[in-house]
């Protein structure tokens, strides 16, 4: 069955003419100590887990599918493993399997460099968080304490909706999520403080105070780390005015009189300006193929990105980009460069079968357009006016799907761009019965049989949505939508 079904989704890819952005995760089975590469398989990478070693199990990968030359980016989180793998995958293939050679290949993950920005500023905030967490840890430590708690709650009068529990140190959003939930609450700890003898450490009300304007900060990052980590709905256009909004509000942070808040931003910028002291560019392209932003949204935000001085050169660099890229399209699709001068001079081939008297003038006019050099698809899009922003219901997959007899080139780079993922999809979510597959009592499982296991599952699953959506048009609004993820 995995040998039928993986044929399957290699002829699909095959078949394909876009080219296939990629991401990657590292994933550690505990009960048999061993790594596993969640990319299109499962596969399993030898130990120690440096830079060779991850080439290896990319470079199978895609030389297994057969999709070498197809790959636009990778997106991966920001260890120095992954930095040299990178560089050591350009080496190993054609400079042309790539976007722009390579220039565009390594996308690094949005979601990792959120986490290491918020966590350097909740570092300011240790000791409120601290006292709160321990707190929650008391309370939600046994039956009976937290039976102790609800019932103060309902004598309150405070409806308990959300379940108090601790947070996981390693993920901050889990720690923003403890304490919103936990301020929600702070009349029922106050109150079941005094009830408690035995609790001898408890939030005071700065603790509190902090608290609750660091998670109104936080909640921009929650908000955003949740949109990028989706995997069924966004494209790469969505990406790039969140980020600027991060950076716009950090530097109005940096104003604040708070001490711990200025304290915070200023550790949070520090972070920021580490890994986006310049966007990357395929953001940028994404956000001037959405017609309803182009590069007047470049133009809004470069100078809060860059300053006054340099804004100017970084938007000259986007434009390039989208020259270069389309170019590199032409190239490849010669075919679609000819449609716009074709279809430019039908009404005038049809009329030369009524005035053969004028044909040598048609002549004429079609060698003029290619002498002079007709404007380019970019400059003819560019020049359209922008689609309001405030249509709710606007459809971009769907806009460019129409637009394309119009721009044909600028279609096919829109829907390879739009693909691109700025976040990776962590294994454990992609392949969420990995774990079950390896359990202690399957612990010695062959890594080869584990992928079977693991990958058939996950096409079969994605074989029955697509069924299921196809027989009934009815089909239960609580039922995920079938979309073929790469890693389907």
């Amino acid at each position: 069955m995995y040998k039928t079904e993986k044929e399957k989704c290699r002829q699909n890819l095959e078949k394909s003419r876009s080219r296939i952005a990629i991401t990657s995760d590292m994933w550690t089975a505990n009960h048999q100590k061993r790594g596993y590469m969640a990319i299109l398989s499962f596969k399993y990478v030898s130990c120690p887990h440096d830079a060779p070693a991850l080439l290896e199990a990319l470079r199978s990968c895609l030389n297994d599918w057969k999709i070498e030359d197809k790959i636009s980016t990778v997106t991966l989180d920001n260890c120095t493993a992954n930095d040299s793998m990178i560089d050591l995958l350009k080496g190993q293939f054609e400079p042309d399997s790539f976007f722009l050679k390579g220039k565009l290949l390594h996308v690094r993950c949005c979601a990792h460099i959120l986490n290491l920005i918020v966590k350097e500023g909740l570092s300011v905030i240790g000791d409120s968080a601290d006292k709160i967490r321990d707190s929650v840890a008391y309370w939600s430590g046994t039956p009976k304490r937290h039976e102790k708690f609800e019932d103060t709650a309902r004598q309150l009068g405070v409806p308990y909706t959300k379940k108090i529990s601790l947070d996981c140190v390693t993920r901050w959003n889990s720690t923003f999520l403890m304490l919103s939930t936990a301020l929600s609450y702070k009349t029922v700890f106050e109150r079941a403080r005094l009830r408690e003898l035995r609790l001898r450490c408890a939030p005071s009300e700065i603790d509190w105070q902090n608290a609750q304007q660091l998670c109104d900060k936080l909640e921009l990052f929650h908000e955003v780390t949740e949109l990028i980590s989706g995997t069924k709905y966004p494209t790469a256009n969505i990406f790039f005015p969140k980020i600027c909004e991060i950076k716009t509000n950090i530097q109005s942070w940096m104003l604040s009189e708070v001490p711990f808040i200025k304290d915070m931003a200023t550790q949070m910028m520090s972070k920021f300006q580490k890994y986006w002291r310049e966007i990357h560019g395929l953001m940028c392209v994404a956000v001037v193929l959405d017609p309803r932003y182009k590069f007047m949204l470049l133009e809004y935000y470069f100078p809060v990105i860059y300053g006054d001085e340099q804004y100017v050169t970084e938007i000259a660099k986007v434009r390039e980009l989208c020259c270069e890229l389309l170019e590199e399209y032409g190239s490849k699709f010669p075919h679609l460069r000819e449609r716009r001068v074709q279809e430019e001079n039908v009404s005038t081939s049809s009329s030369t079968r009524r005035l053969d008297a004028l044909s040598n003038f048609d002549r004429f006019v079609r060698a003029s357009y290619r002498v002079e050099n007709m404007k380019s698809e970019l400059d003819l899009y560019l020049e359209e006016n922008l689609i309001p922003r405030t249509e709710e219901s606007f459809d971009i997959c769907n806009y460019w799907k129409v637009t394309g007899l119009k721009y044909p080139l600028l279609s096919m780079i829109a829907k390879d761009v739009f693909v691109v993922p700025v976040s990776t999809v962590a294994s454990e979510s992609t392949f969420i019965t990995g774990g079950r597959h390896v359990s202690s009592h399957r612990s010695r499982l062959h890594p080869s049989t584990l992928e079977a296991l693991v990958c058939t599952q996950n096409w079969l699953k994605t074989d029955k949505k697509a069924t299921v959506n196809d027989e009934d048009n009815d089909v239960d609004p609580t039922m995920e939508p079938y979309v073929v993820d790469l890693d389907d």
